[in-house]
C-alpha cells in the first residue's frame, strides 16, 4: 500500500533583502503629480523559479489599497532575473497637509518540484510550498509640505517624562528610527510603534535615562542613515 508523505514549507519575511527573492529598494516615495513610480524584484537563486504577486496594501497585514494599482500584479520570475514593477495612483483623495503611509508587498511562491517515489518503502513524496513575502514602506508625499524630510528628522523634540522620554514630531513627514541613544544607553525600539513617528504626533519611549546627550539615527528617503544629537536637560 502506498503512503503519501507531504512536507510543508512556510517562509515569511519582512526583509527587502532576503536571500533568493527580494525587492531592490528599502522604501518607496510616491510624490504628488507623478504618473507612476518603478521598483524591481529579484531572484538571485541559480535554479528556482517563482510565481510573484505584487500589490500595495494599507497596512503591513492589510488588504490591497484602493489608491494604487501595480503592473504587472502577477508574473513568473526565473532564476537570476529581475523584473520591473510599475506603481500607479488610482485615487488621490488623500490628506494634502501630510504624508500618507502604505506598504508595497511582493510575494514569491517557488515552483513545485516533481513528485519523487521512494521505491524502497513504496512511498510517494510531494511538497506544498508557501510564498516568501517581502514588505517595504511606501510614502505618498503631497506637494507643498513645509520644511523637508531632513528638517523633520533634525528638529524632533526630546523632553523628559516621568516614565521616559517624550519625542515630538511637529512636521508633516513620517520619521523612521534606526536607533535612539542617551549618552551610552540605547532606548528599546523593539515594538513597531517605537520605530516610526507619524506626522504631527509624539511618542513616549520607556527609559530610566532622562538627561544627557541624545543621539538619534533616522532612515532617509534613500534608505541611508542620518544622525543628529541634542542635549536633554
Amino acid at each position: 500500500m502506498k503512503k503519501l508523505s507531504f512536507q510543508l514549507f512556510f517562509i515569511f519575511s519582512f526583509s527587502a533583502h532576503a536571500d533568493g527573492f527580494g525587492i531592490n529598494a528599502t522604501r518607496l516615495i510616491y510624490k504628488q503629480g507623478e504618473k507612476s513610480i518603478n521598483t524591481e524584484v529579484r531572484n538571485t537563486t541559480t535554479g528556482d523559479t517563482y510565481l510573484v504577486s505584487a500589490s500595495v496594501i494599507g497596512t503591513s497585514e492589510g488588504k490591497q489599497s484602493r489608491y494604487f494599482i501595480v503592473t504587472p500584479p502577477l508574473f513568473r520570475l526565473e532564476a537570476g532575473e529581475t523584473n520591473k514593477i510599475r506603481i500607479s495612483m488610482l485615487n488621490a483623495d488623500l490628506p494634502h497637509d501630510r504624508e500618507s503611509l502604505f506598504f508595497f508587498k511582493a510575494t514569491a511562491i517557488p515552483s513545485a518540484k516533481e513528485k519523487k517515489k521512494n521505491a524502497k518503502e513504496d512511498q510517494t513524496f510531494g511538497a506544498v510550498k508557501f510564498g516568501v513575502s517581502n514588505i517595504i514602506k511606501l510614502f505618498y508625499r503631497p506637494d507643498g509640505l513645509h520644511s523637508s524630510p531632513e528638517d523633520a528628522q533634525r528638529k524632533l523634540r526630546f523632553v523628559p517624562e516621568k516614565n521616559g522620554i517624550k519625542v515630538t514630531n511637529d512636521s508633516p513627514y513620517y520619521v523612521s528610527f534606526s536607533s535612539i541613544r542617551i549618552d551610552s544607553h540605547y532606548v528599546n525600539l523593539s515594538k513597531a510603534a517605537d520605530l516610526m513617528l507619524p506626522p504631527f504626533s509624539h511618542h513616549v519611549y520607556a527609559t530610566t535615562w532622562h538627561k544627557g546627550n541624545v543621539v538619534w539615527r533616522t532612515i532617509n528617503d534613500n534608505g541611508g542613515i542620518n544622525a543628529y544629537s541634542q542635549k536633554i536637560h
